[in-house]
């Protein structure tokens, strides 16, 4: 990669929940490539509660799936280097 170091991939699962919110933020700020896992992707562009970030526009690629259904996690850790779970 001509001396480029290669962008660390980091899924976050739960980055619609207090902590998540946080934890992408973070990641971004530390040039993470970040892909969320999302049941439901409409809350990704909504501040948290207690003001906690919107999270659609610092993620890199969202997922869209169901932890309690399997077949909607297909692919879900392709080319994925870390996975933090909130």
């Amino acid at each position: 990669m001509n001396g480029m170091k290669k962008k660390r991939k980091v899924l976050v699962a739960g980055a619609t929940g207090y902590l998540g919110h946080y934890v992408v933020q973070e990641l971004k700020e530390r040039n993470y490539w970040v892909r969320v896992l999302a049941r439901n992707p409409e809350n990704l562009s909504c501040p948290g509660p207690f003001k906690e970030p919107a999270v659609d526009k610092l993620a890199d690629d969202i997922f869209v799936g169901e932890v309690t259904q399997p077949g909607t996690l297909q692919d879900l850790c392709d080319e994925i280097d870390i996975v933090f779970s909130t």
